[in-house]
């Protein structure tokens, strides 16, 4: 199994404020944003200023951005279902009948 990676919360604010500059750059994102929140576009488009600093702090408190329909799960059970997957290819004779057993 590959080990974990400690990804820094400096590398986590930047990622997580790409994520939302990215989204921000989509086409009638931000007159929507704007809209919803009753304010201007300029208004949106001055507050990506803040931005960076709000990633920071999230990312220190150990917060990430994620896109809505995102399906987060613990990392412990993620890792024993790879585990056990891995297991199980590995196993010739059972990755055999789990595949005969689906067509």
């Amino acid at each position: 199994m590959a080990a974990t990676v400690s990804v820094t919360p400096a590398e986590r604010a930047r990622k997580m404020h790409s994520t939302i500059l990215s989204k921000l750059q989509e086409r009638g994102r931000q007159v929507a944003i704007a809209s919803a929140l009753g304010v201007s576009e300029s208004t949106i488009s001055r507050s990506k200023d803040d931005f960076e600093q709000l990633c920071s702090i999230l990312a220190h408190l150990g917060l990430k951005v994620v896109e809505s329909d995102a399906v987060c799960v613990d990392p412990t059970m993620y890792r024993a279902v790879m585990h056990i997957m891995h297991r199980a290819l590995s196993d010739e004779e059972l990755a055999e009948r789990v595949v005969l057993s689906e067509g």
